[in-house]
């Protein structure tokens, strides 16, 4: 399977600020996020919850945040193809 680079732009971009993933971390619903717009979009900062754009989920942020979406990082760093 290839895919093109708006392909690969389209899949690494964060749904909250709409800018290439930086820091992603993956959400308990799958979806990713920019760590710094998990931070910043957290609605309650006493139980540090976030309510995720997508699914509409409300979910509690660990105080060491969301794991680190490993496949999303390693995407980011290959460089697309053209194939012919």
């Amino acid at each position: 399977m290839f895919f093109s680079e708006n392909d690969i732009l389209e899949l690494t971009k964060c749904e909250r600020c709409q800018n290439t993933l930086e820091n992603p971390r993956i959400l308990p619903c799958g979806q990713s996020c920019c760590f710094k717009c998990i931070e910043q979009s957290i609605e309650d900062q006493t139980n540090r919850i976030l309510k995720c754009k997508l699914c509409s989920n409300m979910h509690q942020v660990p105080v060491e945040n969301f794991p680190q979406n490993m496949t999303i990082l390693k995407l980011l760093t290959k460089k697309p193809v053209s194939v012919y």
